[in-house]
C-alpha cells in the first residue's frame, strides 16, 4: 500500500512539474510576442520581394541580395500624385509613419497592417481604414 502511495506522489509530482513547464513557457511567450511588437512599433520592416528578406522599413537596396525595393514596372507606373503622397497609420491608438504609398502597400501585403487599420493621408481631414486607400495604392 505504501508503494502505491508512493508512486502516486510521483506521478502527481511530475504532473505537476510538466504543467508548471508548460504554464512558464507560455509566459515567455507571450512576452516576447510583446516585445516582439513593441520593437516592430519603433522599427518598422518590410520583406524583400525578391529574397524574402527582412529589411528596415527606410532601406531603399535590400542588404542580403543588393536588389531595389523600388518596384520597376514601366507598363504601369504609379501616378506621380500617389507615389510622392505621405500617408500615417495608427496601430494601438498611435500614429505611426508617414510613409509612402509603396510603403504602405507592402505593409499591408506582409500583414504588418490589416483591413481595418486606420490610415490618414496627409491633407485628408479624417482617418479612414485601409480599405479606401487600396485602390490608389
Amino acid at each position: 500500500m505504501d508503494d502505491i502511495i508512493s508512486n502516486m506522489g510521483d506521478t502527481v509530482f511530475a504532473v505537476g512539474l510538466v504543467v508548471v513547464l508548460f504554464v512558464f513557457a507560455f509566459l515567455i511567450a507571450a512576452v516576447r510576442t510583446s516585445r516582439a511588437k513593441e520593437y516592430l512599433k519603433k522599427h518598422p520592416i518590410k520583406k524583400c520581394p525578391y529574397c524574402a528578406e527582412l529589411a528596415k522599413l527606410e532601406a531603399k537596396v535590400c542588404k542580403h541580395c543588393g536588389r531595389d525595393f523600388a518596384p520597376v514596372s514601366p507598363v504601369s507606373p504609379q501616378p506621380l500624385s500617389v507615389s510622392k503622397e505621405k500617408f500615417y497609420y495608427s496601430t494601438d491608438g498611435e500614429q505611426q509613419g508617414p510613409v509612402d504609398a509603396g510603403d504602405l502597400k507592402l505593409m499591408w501585403q506582409d500583414g504588418l497592417i490589416t483591413n481595418d487599420t486606420l490610415v490618414i493621408r496627409e491633407g485628408d481631414p479624417e482617418w479612414r481604414s485601409i480599405r479606401d486607400y487600396l485602390p490608389l495604392l
